[in-house]
């Protein structure tokens, strides 16, 4: 990878660039850049190359941490760093990132004995002092196409090739569409065509930050919802992409994590953002196309069905761990039945995930929270809504559904307090997502109150769960350790009643952050 010395080091302006990443089998990849036409795509004439680029951290990965990849490639003559920054992975294949080019005037590659420029030097401001090594190469041969699509115009490059470490390669084939001009739904629709044509194409969600974690051998990072970030003079059609955005962001990079058999809480978090978004569609049902939204949480269904199988068999197994610690006689049958069926509803789980389905149905959202097609003209007055008023007004509409479910709260019956239990998670959702747009303290103070309730309302469902399992996996016989079981659960009900009314009233009583 020698080259000539260049005399001097080039900086270039910035580059800002939104595009989508697809990802599927290199024959699949292959096949579509030899394409001239797919559905209402007219590709431009293919200009082939090849490239080898080698990407430098430190030895902690520091520089993935902060989403930044410092590389080098030959370009022509030239060898060229790139200082590449994205604020996240992509999300339904979506990104945008920013890169900085700079020429290198030294011959050799190697950053930490050739470079000492401005794009090396922002890069070890992250490195805190550690040294820059060479962490991966990746070679790929790349197909270049300009693509004709309605009135927009964008570059499709097909790259197919192998990421390699010292541990050994993985393979790499995708398509990277980039937008040269017009809006980012153009780049949906786009992938759609494609994806009808090979439904193994699905969304790509790992970048090379994320890839160099990955080919260490770390495991995925749990992903935790974070408060939406909006400007103070935001408005309602800034509120509902950030809010789409940030749901979609939470399912697509939870899913590393829940597909690991032997970490129950990856399950936990990827229902708990399935469920996020489900309430998210319904809060914001009045401004989004009715149908589609329905359709939209009807297509979640399955995947929600999945987690809530898996995450069943998980919390029943802790409850059968919690009991025999507590002195109960083995439960060892009936904790090999459940543990056979935990195993059998991963299977499905992972099926789904890597699903055709699932690819359009991550399409379909990254559409609607990136590519904003449902904004109405005949509606710009009240998408102008100032994004604090419509908080107050979604986060108020929650909280109605929730107190009108509780209003005869002494008399619920369990069908009743479950219903409750869902209200009160969703209204907790809701004024979760939105916290920057409302008062902070009274904010925390209604998650808090609305947690505890949700918690004290689960006791007792949870516990008819247990005993429906119990009958469902053959363990009603009155054996020693079933009948522990169950008065374990008893036990758990009864003493949580008082702590049910106590946090009703301490809900009821919480001042609502929208007044």
């Amino acid at each position: 990878m020698t080259r000539a010395p260049s005399k001097r080091t080039l900086v270039q302006t910035p580059r800002v660039e939104r595009g989508l990443e697809l990802e599927g089998p290199r024959t699949v990849i292959e096949a579509v850049a030899a394409c001239d036409a797919i559905g209402g795509l007219v590709l431009g004439p293919p200009r082939v190359s090849h490239s080898r680029r080698l990407y430098y951290d430190t030895e902690s990965g520091a520089l993935a941490s902060a989403g930044v990849t410092l590389s080098v490639a030959a370009s022509g003559q030239r060898l060229v760093q790139s200082h590449e920054l994205r604020r996240d992975p992509p999300v339904a294949g979506f990104f945008e990132r920013t890169t900085r080019e700079a020429r290198l005037a030294s011959p050799d590659p190697d950053l930490t004995r050739s470079a000492s420029g401005e794009l090396v030097a922002r890069a070890r401001e992250l490195c805190a002092g550690s040294a820059l090594i060479a962490q991966l190469e990746v070679e790929r041969a790349l197909t270049t196409r300009g693509i004709a699509f309605e009135r927009e115009a964008i570059d499709a490059t097909f790259a197919v090739g192998e990421a390699r470490v010292a541990a050994g390669a993985i393979p790499i084939a995708r398509i990277v569409l980039v937008l040269k001009r017009g809006a980012p739904a153009a780049l949906f629709r786009a992938a759609f065509l494609l994806h009808e044509k090979y439904p193994s194409l699905r969304p790509a969600s790992e970048d090379t930050a994320r890839l160099l974690v990955r080919l260490r051998g770390e495991a995925p990072a749990l992903v935790s919802p974070r408060p939406i970030a909006l400007a103070r003079d935001a408005t309602l059609d800034a509120l509902i992409a950030a809010a789409l955005a940030e749901c979609l962001r939470c399912i697509v990079h939870g899913e590393p994590a829940a597909r690991i058999e032997c970490e129950p809480e990856g399950v936990h978090q990827l229902r708990i953002a399935v469920r996020r978004l489900r309430s998210a569609l319904r809060l914001l049902r009045d401004e989004l196309p009715r149908e589609r939204g329905e359709w939209l949480r009807a297509a979640l269904e399955p995947l929600s069905d999945a987690l809530g199988v898996a995450r069943d068999r998980d919390v029943f197994l802790e409850r059968i761990a919690a009991c025999e610690a507590s002195g109960a006689a083995s439960l060892a049958s009936l904790r090999t039945r459940v543990a056979s069926e935990r195993a059998e509803a991963f299977a499905e789980l992972a099926r789904l995930l890597d699903s055709p389905e699932r690819a359009r149905l991550e399409l379909e959202l990254g559409l609607l929270a990136f590519g904003a097609d449902w904004r109405d003209p005949a509606r710009a007055e009240r998408l102008a809504l100032p994004a604090a008023e419509a908080a107050r007004e979604f986060g108020a509409r929650a909280d109605r559904r929730a107190r009108k479910a509780g209003r005869d709260f002494t008399a619920l019956e369990l069908e009743d307090a479950h219903r409750l239990r869902l209200r009160v998670k969703g209204a907790r959702y809701a004024v979760d997502l939105l916290a920057p747009l409302l008062p902070a303290k009274r904010a925390r103070r209604y998650i808090r109150r609305a947690r505890a309730l949700q918690d004290a309302l689960g006791i007792e469902s949870d516990a008819a769960r247990t005993r429906a399992l119990v009958e469902r996996f053959g363990g009603a016989s009155a054996s020693p350790g079933v009948e522990f079981l169950l008065g374990y659960c008893a036990g758990q009900v009864a003493e949580g009643r008082g702590v049910r009314n106590r946090a009703w009233r301490r809900f009821r009583n919480a001042p609502r952050p929208w007044r």
